[in-house]
Order: C-alpha cells, then structure tokens, then sequence
C-alpha cells in the first residue's frame, strides 16, 4: 500500500502538531534517536505527555524545521 502525497503531509501534521510526544514515540520509536541527536531527550519526559513535537521543540529552542526534516526523512 503506497501512501499518497496529500496522506503523507496529513501524517506529519499529526506528528507534528497533533499528537502528544509520547503517542509519537510508541507510534514511530525509530524516531527516539532523531529527537535525541537534536536535543529533545523526550523518552521518560514527563512532559512529552503534555505537548507536541513542535511545542517541544520551541520551549528547548531547537530549530523546528530541521527537526520536521529529519522526522520526514527517517520516517519516508
């Protein structure tokens, strides 16, 4: 089953803006070690309950962009 382009932006969306950090990471684990390589040691956060990958992101200064790229790159 091929995803389509316009389900594929939907996906990250969610991810993105959506979905809680933790639900990320039960969702997409391989995803842990693109967080930590940019400095989002979200795995056990008590936060990562609390926000979204871009909320995450802004509150620990970390580029968002870049982040969103490496996400869409591992997970393609």
């Amino acid at each position: 089953n091929s995803v389509t382009r316009p389900e594929a932006e939907e996906i990250m969306n969610k991810i993105l803006d959506e979905m809680m950090v933790c639900e990320v990471l039960d969702a997409y684990p391989q995803l842990e070690e693109v967080l930590a390589a940019n400095g989002l040691g979200c795995a056990g956060c008590p936060a990562s309950g609390n926000e979204t990958l871009r909320e995450a992101a802004e509150s620990h200064s970390i580029d968002f962009e870049k982040l969103a790229a490496e996400i869409k790159k591992t997970l393609e």
